[in-house]
């Protein structure tokens, strides 16, 4: 374990004069990779680690942070607010954000309307396979 640690002492002194990750890792024979991960910083894997989508982030996670806005909206749905979100979603869109908004917004067609995937797939002009595919998807 302190030879370990002696080498890692010596790596980061070896960066700070100057030398690139590839030549300390011929050095020493180990990975760019692995002198990559004696440099950095440990992350505090428990504050930042999103079980949800099993990713460590450096803040927290945003596919979360928009889960949970975009769940306080839909809460409150009206027939105003379902066309208008319909129209939204239905666009040719593959940000993100707005996946993942849209499948928020078919679980809860799903779940609380009790509509069928040919249904939702006919409301955002997809194909019921889609509709399921991301219905299931993590």
């Amino acid at each position: 374990m302190k030879r370990i640690q002696k080498r890692n002492k010596k790596i980061k002194e070896l960066r700070k004069q100057g030398l690139n990750l590839s030549k300390i890792a011929e050095r020493y024979k180990i990975s760019s990779e692995r002198v990559r991960q004696i440099l950095l910083p440990k992350l505090s894997i428990d504050a930042n680690y999103c079980k949800t989508h099993k990713k460590t982030y450096l803040t927290s996670c945003q596919y979360c942070e928009i889960e949970k806005q975009y769940r306080g909206r839909i809460n409150k749905l009206t027939d105003k607010f379902l066309k208008v979100e319909c129209r939204r979603l239905s666009r040719q869109n593959r940000k993100a954000d707005i996946v993942l908004q849209r499948k928020i917004f078919i679980k809860h067609l799903r779940d609380k309307y009790k509509l069928s995937f040919p249904q939702i797939g006919r409301l955002l002009k997809r194909d019921h396979t889609s509709i399921t595919a991301l219905y299931y998807k993590n």
